[in-house]
């Protein structure tokens, strides 16, 4: 993850510079609710601005717009994006701490669904670091069992920029079901989509990297989900979206060369 993330609010004229949008469908979309200013639009002269995560917003509905999708649906498709920014927000998550996140989130499943967390090893490899615990072995391999907080510790070990706060720890284990990890990964569906700039350019086209957008049993437009036993719509569009950040944002915020 790179540190040119957009701090400062964008005007409408803005966004339809950076999106491609014309005038006239941005506030098509605004009164139809389909996208959210941050603050403005209460009165004659109070202008609108919005974050960069509603920018990249608008340009994913532009592209589904292409598609020739109606603005009742996408405005019922955005609010699942905003109810995903609106629940991150709560539990002060956001772009800069979501990878620790995402980390824990999972040692916190396997910990629910097995009992602990493994680091396995290969049979003669030596284990420095859990010399202290018990190892299990077998013809294949070694493997030591962790608790939370030494799977934690475990994880983020030797990072100086990158530490799971007592806070952030403390909100990933007060998830104690897995459904309550679903309902995480659900949400980090649609705020990644949005929260996440690729400046890199695109080397080729990612199918497998696309975000795939299709309806579900209700008729409602929603992200595939990548929790597994989660319903499959039959017909999707994909977008790749790390493509299409990097056309929208990378003229304003520059490349990252790798």
């Amino acid at each position: 993850m790179h540190d040119a993330y957009p701090t400062n609010l964008f005007s409408r004229q803005q966004i339809a510079e950076i999106t491609g949008l014309d005038d006239s469908t941005l506030n098509y979309w605004m009164r139809e609710g389909v996208l959210r200013a941050a603050e403005g639009g209460t009165g004659r002269g109070s202008h609108r601005k919005f974050t960069y995560c509603e920018a990249t917003l608008a340009g994913i509905l532009n592209e589904l717009h292409h598609f020739g999708i109606g603005v009742k649906a996408m405005a019922q498709l955005a609010s699942r994006f905003h109810d995903a920014v609106d629940w991150m927000a709560e539990r002060a998550i956001d772009i800069h701490n979501l990878g620790r996140i995402v980390e824990a989130s999972q040692i916190r499943r396997e910990i629910i669904e097995k009992g602990c967390s493994t680091v396995t090893y290969g049979r003669s490899e030596i284990i420095p670091e859990h010399a202290n615990l018990l190892v299990h072995r077998d013809n294949y391999g070694a493997w030591v069992e962790l608790d939370w907080d030494q799977a934690i510790a475990y994880q983020f070990r030797n990072r100086k920029k990158s530490q799971l706060s007592q806070k952030e720890k403390d909100l990933v284990f007060s998830w104690d079901s897995v459904e309550a990890i679903r309902k995480f990964n659900r949400h980090l569906d649609y705020f990644e989509a949005i929260a996440e700039i690729e400046l890199r350019p695109p080397g080729y086209l990612d199918v497998q990297g696309s975000t795939l957008i299709g309806r579900n049993e209700d008729g409602e437009w929603e992200i595939f989900s990548r929790e597994i036993g989660d319903a499959t719509p039959i017909s999707y569009i994909g977008i790749d979206i790390r493509t299409l950040t990097y056309r929208m944002w990378s003229p304003l915020l520059g490349s990252v060369v790798q």
